[in-house]
């Protein structure tokens, strides 16, 4: 039973999540709303399987932790994504209406079923991801945003919400903008929401599963530990948000088959968790360095 726990889990999860959106669409239930109650029931039922099936013991986190990194999740789920849109999704939409009026139609395929428009969405825009996340490990200026992301040496589902305001603007725009550009539907939009939100948290969370072939689909938390080892090598690996098709592609899927994750981490910073320190991290990068370090 427990092992069909292990490999049901995190499809399950994510199914059960777009299912219920998709249905709740059909019922003219407000968008903002289906996104943000499918994502937090989704959530609650991820995070009372940390405490019951952990992948690891020692990424059990305490008090302090928790707290900063809700510090963050109210800033990354609840105050930045309606900033963004009202400062950007104007201009987007601009963009979009008139792209179609040069193109004569729609660049937007509104025809297609609804399933068919999400993985489109999920390929464009785990593209733009791909990048954005590629470049904020690639040059050193942005790695000092990004590197707040990897400061936890543990972890767990809110894990995914640990961004620099910076870091949140370029990779929630860069999946999302072009998207707008394109002029995908409001639905299309909602889906893909749902499904990078609990995906994200999966990826990170301290659950017990069994993915097999799904390593070759999604970018799954078998995928993504390797990518906040603390080991730059391994690090630099495993970009995607959503579908691990890009880190294919271009040749920086990593899952070793003969050793385990050892730490997750930094090696030569020392990260304070409190918000403040880390929103003033790229600046105060020195700083936080450790001697020992090199």
């Amino acid at each position: 039973m427990m092992k069909l726990i292990e490999h049901a889990l995190y499809p399950g999860v994510l199914l059960i999540a777009l299912v219920t959106a998709g249905s709740l669409l059909t019922l003219g239930v407000d968008e903002t709303l289906i996104t943000f109650a499918t994502t937090i029931v989704a959530g609650v039922a991820v995070m009372i399987v940390q405490v019951c099936m952990p992948h690891r013991e020692d990424w059990r986190v305490g008090r302090r932790e928790v707290k900063v990194d809700l510090w963050h999740l109210i800033f990354t789920a609840v105050i930045f994504p309606p900033l963004v849109q009202a400062v950007c999704f104007s201009a987007l939409v601009w963009g979009s209406m008139k792209a179609a009026a040069m193109a004569g139609s729609s660049l937007w395929p509104h025809h297609w079923p609804l399933s068919l428009e999400l993985l489109l969405a999920l390929v464009i825009g785990d593209f733009g991801f791909y990048w954005a996340h590629r470049a904020l490990h690639k040059w050193d200026w942005l790695w000092r945003i990004h590197a707040v992301h990897h400061s936890s040496d543990k972890l767990y589902f809110f894990s995914a919400t640990r961004l620099h305001p910076i870091n949140f603007l370029a990779t929630y725009l860069a999946p999302v903008a072009p998207l707008v550009l394109l002029g995908a539907s409001s639905q299309t939009l909602v889906l893909f929401s749902v499904f990078t939100a609990i995906n994200g948290g999966m990826q990170h969370a301290n659950i017990r599963v069994i993915l097999g072939p799904l390593n070759w689909i999604l970018a799954t938390c078998d995928l993504h530990r390797w990518h906040h080892s603390e080991v730059m090598g391994e690090s630099n690996t495993n970009f995607s948000s959503n579908l691990i098709l890009w880190d294919i592609v271009f040749g920086t899927r990593f899952l070793p088959k003969d050793r385990e994750l050892e730490q997750v981490g930094l090696q030569d910073v020392e990260i304070p968790p409190t918000l403040t320190a880390h929103w003033l991290t790229p600046w105060r990068w020195a700083t936080f360095q450790r001697a020992d370090a090199g």
